[in-house]
């Protein structure tokens, strides 16, 4: 180093440094932003299986239906289908619960399945 001062290529090489550096910390930023906006719709999906679900909790029996909808919440869209389709040979119902949600490139479809006793016919 010069006592006069810095040379040019001693300041050219720290300019690089820092621009590597600045280039890591705004592609971190960029990529943390996805996964935020990606965890939201996927904690908004669960929200909404989990309520469709909480209906047939509610009930004590349920009738072999089918059903779908859509939501929408801050610019996302969200769709569900309910399926309660009757086990032969037994009073129980498959319960299928379908759930799409996101926006653009990031839609993902999120399902639960569980079993539940179908209603009784009492008009036999």
């Amino acid at each position: 180093m010069n006592k006069k001062g810095f040379l040019l290529f001693e300041v050219i090489v720290s300019i690089v440094i820092l621009s590597a550096g600045l280039l890591f910390v705004t592609r971190a930023f960029i990529a943390a932003g996805k996964s935020t906006r990606a965890s939201k719709i996927i904690y908004k999906s669960v929200l909404i299986l989990e309520s469709r679900m909480f209906g047939y909790d509610l009930c004590d029996d349920i009738k072999e239906d089918r059903s779908n909808g859509s939501i929408e919440d801050a610019g996302l869209n969200y769709t569900w289908s309910e399926a309660a389709e009757a086990i032969t040979g037994t009073d129980l119902a498959n319960l299928k619960v379908d759930i799409t949600g996101g926006r653009g490139g990031y839609e993902r479809t999120y399902s639960l399945v569980t079993y539940k006793r179908l209603q009784k016919d009492d008009s036999k």
